[in-house]
């Protein structure tokens, strides 16, 4: 008997599921469900594309996922000097996330960034897609070493920093290089 009912009941209740009330406004399709921010893309760091100023040469480490730019110029005596050097890397996540917070471990924290190297200077700036610190890095293994030309740029998720820059403008065209950078 009940198998009975239970066939009898199961279409009366599928059709009352199903039946529309006169008057009432056409289904309204479900809304979607708020869809999660995609993952942030990986970098390919041998893809990474920037512009940098005349004589600027670049060259990708494979095992560091890195690439070294540098710049050399006259020196006066028919040689070229080192004029500059900068890396691009991918921003480690443990590293400090503002200008202001880098700055200060960069003041107070020797070999934070470099082994050996702390920064009597360093002023940190919002810049667009990200934020620079400016400064002078010291080596303080030598007692001879005077403070070099430096920066550090977190932009788009990539680490830019160089130091021994022989004149600012060096360090400009560096920095420029590093804002022009396209993943």
């Amino acid at each position: 008997m009940k198998r009975l009912l239970v066939l009898v009941l199961l279409p009366i209740i599928a059709f009352a599921c199903t039946k529309k009330e006169e008057g009432a406004p056409a289904e309204e399709k479900a809304a979607p469900a708020e869809a999660a921010p995609a993952p942030a893309a990986k970098l390919v760091m041998d893809q990474l594309k920037l512009k940098a100023a005349e004589g600027w040469e670049g060259e990708f480490n494979k095992a560091m996922a890195s690439w070294t730019y540098e710049k050399y110029v006259p020196a006066g005596d028919g040689t070229n000097d080192l004029g500059g050097r900068f890396y691009v890397d991918e921003w480690d996540n443990d590293m400090p996330k503002t200008a202001a917070a880098y700055a200060d471990k960069l003041k107070t924290e020797k070999s934070f960034q470099d082994m050996g190297y702390i920064w009597p200077e360093a002023t940190p700036k919002d810049i667009p897609g990200g934020w620079l610190v400016l400064g002078k890095c010291l080596d303080t293994s030598d007692k001879e070493a005077k403070p070099e030309l430096a920066f550090v740029a977190n932009i788009g998720g990539c680490s830019c920093r160089g130091s021994g820059f022989l004149t600012d403008e060096l360090r400009q065209e560096a920095i420029a290089a590093c804002q022009s950078l396209q993943k």
